[in-house]
């Protein structure tokens, strides 16, 4: 059932409050959410805070001066948990990042001892000089993966991260004096500022493990303020710098200077941290960049502010824009756009009239290309913004949140159902819905800032497209949403599907996540029309209460009921459940795999290669569709979740039942393992051993066996969890072992080579629907 809801209203508001008479406040910095809509956020306190609205929680409280806190909830603004990190010291997070799994990476800077593990235990970091800077990595549980520091002589701050598919972290920040990027023991990368301050780029790999860094900047003071990352992990900075600063971190020189006081900048660097490009845009005032998001294609949107008139585009020609007020105290927002390789396409200007500092803070753009952008406006008091922009730059709504007092946002981010999310601190009373409609919030004092939570609904059509293991209809843990479907969008004219003069209004192609976004919809009637992939099915409909969860396209035709937008709704939740008509590819007699590729093609076409997947490995990848069950050899998905590690064990199971077949070699795992022996078929009890593999037949394999048998290869790579298939005793002509049982799912249990016993198909069934994991070792 298709749940309608409010558009650019408040779904909720939280109030992260604290003790009154604290002399700092709390302030919030940044905010995120993964796949399922939980909310992340993050920011700093001092004395004590309450992030459970409800008040149940226990409040956390300050190790020292300043803290950082870190809290999740759910889509709907639940409290899930809290966690506190920091020392004595001044401890102060900048940003977050979260990947598709719910992993969080914190950055900032810290000073004295800082503990960096939220738990019972302690991982703690010191500082080398003034302020050091911190990387830190949780699960989506907020458990301590790992924490490290960026350490010199001086003040070294991470204001901002981007996270790749790889969970690899991009760290920027800035420096005075010397600061060390590789944040290992025994290992360094130091660079020294040319002048005042520097701007410093790091890598690091999902371990923490120092990858590359880089340095740009000149004589003056450079800073930077934000970093993102394009479709192919080509890396953005935006910030400001004055004088001549060189922005090519390799021996060569990309020099930009600039026209006057500070003047705005937009870098581009490869994955690989290669120059690419750099940018400067400028006049005799000041113009600041304060944040820096791409859309699909790679266009690159830039905001910040700008005082007096500025020439906004970078190169030859001139396109000036003029601040509604120039006088020494006035500024107003900017949004630039500027394409992948860094020419001009479009700017706009945001403000007032009023002689007061106003300044764009964050910017994201969603799927379908359009632009948000938030920041702080002059009023009676100083007051939030929200606006959003179409591709093309121009406006198709801005609101404001209005109070009494005074209010700042620091973050925005869209969630994968379009929703927005907004955070920063407010003084006093503030309304934060932008419609006739009110919530407001109070802070829990005049002079110390509360920090706000603010999620948004606006008129929209969307969800995602899932795998749904086992058919039940609704997404369960575990199961991921598939990328490259077909979603359409239609119209029933006449309020009849399917007659012939249904019209389309749009296409969209889920994302890697599987999510999809109708934006742009007029109102009106509408249903969805999901485009059913080859070999896939639809998951029943509408089963359980759930609406964000459960599959909401028809089984048979794959469409949704028809549904109207209005005025005062949205449907954020039209999702569709996908299940695989054949996960049982044991049972296809076309995509046989020929395992040693041999010229004669001697493997029966009802062999097969089994890989036993071992669920979030870290060297799992996701395999394309609509062919994720018959990968290039040896990889295949059992399981149908997309995902299998080339190094999960493998199984070589010979039915044996057909004329011809012959010899079937089990080959190479994988590039980056090395494997110079196989398993022949018909070598009774033979044991060969090569490379990191050990490989041995139960017995002789050929098509006179009356039985099916089993060989199996037990990989073992040093420093890596590795999949071993293992049996109670060594498996031999004279000594065969029954395969007895599937493994339990999540368990590690040893995996029996099997003979003589027959392989049936509900035995294989079982292996495939429990996923098992082998033993580690």
């Amino acid at each position: 059932m298709l749940e309608a809801r409010r558009p650019l209203a408040v779904d909720f508001g939280l109030a992260v409050d604290f003790p009154v008479g604290s002399a700092f406040g709390v302030g919030g910095e940044s905010i995120a959410a993964d796949l399922s809509g939980n909310i992340y956020l993050t920011g700093n306190f001092s004395d004590t805070v309450q992030l459970d609205p409800d008040g149940v929680a226990e409040p956390l409280v300050s190790a020292g001066q300043t803290d950082v806190f870190l809290a999740k909830y759910d889509r709907d603004g639940d409290f899930l948990w809290a966690k506190q990190l920091g020392g004595s010291g001044f401890d102060y997070v900048r940003d977050m990042a979260v990947d598709a799994s719910g992993n969080i990476h914190l950055v900032g800077n810290f000073s004295g001892t800082a503990d960096f593990d939220p738990s019972a235990e302690t991982n703690q970091l010191t500082s080398a000089g003034d302020f050091d800077a911190f990387v830190v990595r949780l699960t989506a549980d907020g458990e301590l993966t790992w924490a490290k520091a960026l350490a010199g002589t001086g003040f070294e701050v991470a204001q901002s991260l981007a996270v790749d598919a790889n969970g690899a972290a991009y760290v920027l920040g800035a420096y005075f004096t010397t600061i060390d990027l590789n944040p290992s023991a025994s290992q360094s990368f130091s660079r020294t500022t040319a002048g005042d301050s520097d701007i410093f780029l790091t890598k690091l790999d999902v371990n923490g493990n120092f990858v590359w860094g880089a340095s740009m900047g000149g004589s003056g003071a450079d800073f930077a303020a934000a970093v993102t990352l394009d479709a192919s992990n080509n890396v953005l900075v935006v910030g400001d710098f004055v004088g001549t600063a060189d922005f090519d971190p390799s021996t060569a020189t990309s020099n930009l200077t600039s026209g006057g006081n500070r003047d705005l900048f937009i870098a581009k660097l490869t994955t690989g941290g290669t120059f690419t490009w750099a940018r400067r845009v400028g006049a005799g005032e000041s113009e600041l960049g304060t944040g820096i998001a791409t859309d699909a294609s790679g266009n690159v949107y830039a905001v910040g502010s700008f005082r007096g008139t500025v020439d906004f585009n970078p190169g030859a020609a001139t396109v000036d824009l003029t601040s509604r007020d120039d006088s020494q105290f006035g500024s107003d927002v900017f949004v630039l756009k500027l394409s992948a390789s860094g020419d001009y396409v479009w700017a706009r200007t945001l403000g007032t009239n009023s002689p007061i500092e106003e300044s764009a803070r964050d910017v994201t753009v969603s799927r379908s290309g359009d632009v948000y952008v938030t920041g702080a406006l002059a009023g009676a008091n100083r007051d939030v913004f929200l606006a959003r922009l179409n591709s093309a730059g121009s406006t198709v709504w801005q609101q404001n949140l209005i109070g009494d007092g005074t209010n700042t946002v620091e973050s925005v981010a869209l969630d994968h159902f379009g929703r927005i999310l907004l955070t920063g601190q407010y003084t006093g009373t503030t309304d934060f819905d932008p419609t006739a409609e009110s919530f407001s919030l109070t802070s829990a004092s005049d002079t110390a800032p509360s920090a706000f939570v603010v999620q948004l609904s606006q008129p929209l059509i969307g969800n995602r497209v899932w795998l749904d293991l086992n058919e039940n209809g609704i997404l369960d843990a575990g199961e991921n949403g598939l990328p490259n479907v077909t979603v359409q969008l239609f119209n029933p004219v006449d309020g009849i599907i399917g007659n012939g003069n249904d019209t389309l209004v749009g296409t969209r192609t889920t994302d890697a996540n599987g999510a999809y976004l109708f934006e742009d919809a007029a109102l009106g009637s509408y249903y969805v029309q999901v485009t059913l992939p080859d070999n896939f099915k639809f998951a029943p409909q509408d089963q359980g209460t759930d609406d964000a969860i459960d599959s909401d396209v028809d089984a048979t035709s794959g469409r949704t009921a028809i549904f109207t937008l209005a005025a005062d709704t949205a449907f954020g939740d039209v999702d569709a459940g996908l299940a695989l008509v054949n996960p049982r590819p044991w049972q296809n007699p076309v995509n046989h795999l020929n395992v040693d590729n041999d010229t004669g093609n001697n493997v029966s076409p009802i062999d097969v290669l089994l890989v036993i997947n071992q669920l979030n490995s870290p060297g799992a990848r996701l395999l394309p569709l609509p062919d994720a069950n018959f990968a290039p050899p040896p990889y295949l998905d059992v399981n149908g979740d997309q995902f299998v590690s080339p190094i999960d064990a493998l199984l070589v199971i010979n039915h044996l039942n057909n004329v011809g077949a012959g010899e079937a070699e089990a080959g190479e795992v994988a590039s980056q393992v090395s494997l110079a022996a196989g398993l022949a078929d018909h070598v009774a009890g033979a044991q060969v051993t090569g490379g990191n593999f050990a490989a041995r037949s139960s017995s002789t394999i050929d098509d006179a066996s009356p039985e099916p048998r089993l060989a199996a290869l037990a990989p073992s790579i040093a420093g890596r969890e590795t999949p071993v298939v293992a049996t109670s005793h060594l498996v031999s002509a004279s000594q065969p072992s029954d395969l007895a049982k599937p493994l339990a799912a999540n368990t590690d249990e040893a995996l029996p080579c099997g003979d003589p016993a027959r392989l049936d198909e509900s035995l294989l069934d079982q292996l495939a629907a429990d996923s098992a994991r082998v033993t580690t070792g």
